[in-house]
């Protein structure tokens, strides 16, 4: 017959005053890592969602090549490398296309002093200063090239 005692002070050698500090230490750590990890939750979080979606039609993919996971892996890659490249090549090619509006729509304002023009009063009366600190930071990054 098993009769139940008092709770004892040292469970593995390590006493319940002692594991109290290693728990708050713990829970700072925690406290830290969330911290650290908040500007990259989002994407974490997508990238968590992603994985469920995307499971199981790997797996149905891993049983149409029968059991081989690697080539599995490879046509998968293959396939999201084809869909993002084929969005950025279609984002840049609209990009090369807007350069040619953006010089109309810019001449048709007057140009920069036009767009300068609507400015309020107080931007206008800095803008000398910043364009010469503009120039001079792209001048710095140009001459780092």
């Amino acid at each position: 017959m098993v009769t139940l005692g008092p709770v004892p002070a040292s469970v593995g050698g390590v006493t319940r005053s002692a594991k109290r500090p290693l728990l708050l230490v713990a829970l700072i750590l925690l406290v830290v890592l969330g911290w650290i990890l908040w500007p990259v939750a989002a994407a974490v979080m997508t990238g968590g969602y992603v994985v469920l979606i995307a499971a199981r039609p790997f797996e149905r993919l891993v049983t149409l090549v029968r059991g081989r996971r690697s080539l599995a892996a490879g046509l998968a890659t293959s396939a999201i490398v084809l869909v993002v490249g084929g969005l950025v090549a279609l984002a840049v090619e609209e990009s090369i296309g807007a350069v040619p509006w953006l010089q109309g729509a810019l001449e048709d304002q007057g140009g920069v002093q036009g767009l300068a023009a609507h400015l309020p009063q107080p931007l206008q009366a800095a803008l000398p200063a910043l364009s010469r600190a503009f120039l001079g930071a792209a001048g710095g990054l140009l001459a780092a090239l």
